[in-house]
């Protein structure tokens, strides 16, 4: 299941970029959820200037999300999508990003997130799992760089 859901972020990240104007950017950065899972890259395109759209991929995962610019230093969003030994069955959580240099610029960034998980047990891949449909609350925090 993991496998397909990594190629079909991929395809949509690839689509997303061959669109890509003034408006979209690009980042690295590593923690859970944002970057798609320990370490990653993220895309986002602009919508508008309070608008915003992402897809990442990391070394475990995957996540999809929305962000809303609440001022030029933070944004709140959702993200959702899987990890794998963390949250092998997804997750949903909201998020809060404070960027050091005003949005839309090169630099740093750092943000919390918060919601919850679906996972059948601590297995990293190929494990034989019991689907046990067991919600969690979880949490994380990040670290990024915008290029």
């Amino acid at each position: 299941m993991l496998k397909p859901l990594l190629l079909a972020s991929t395809l949509s990240i690839a689509c997303f970029s061959s669109h890509a104007n003034d408006n979209s950017s690009w980042s690295f950065g590593a923690g859970h959820f944002e970057h798609g899972g320990v370490l990653g890259a993220k895309y986002t395109y602009e919508i508008n200037e309070k608008h915003s759209a992402f897809a990442s991929i990391g070394i475990i995962g995957y996540a999809f999300g929305y962000e809303y610019q609440l001022n030029d230093h933070i944004d709140l969003g959702l993200t959702l999508g899987q990890q794998a030994a963390y949250a092998s069955d997804g997750f949903l959580v909201a998020k809060a990003n404070y960027y050091f240099s005003n949005q839309g610029k090169k630099g740093f960034y750092v943000g919390a997130s918060f919601g919850v998980k679906e996972e059948d047990g601590e297995c990293f891949v190929f494990c034989a799992q019991e689907d046990t449909e067991k919600v969690k609350s979880t949490g994380g925090i990040h670290i990024g760089y915008r290029f």
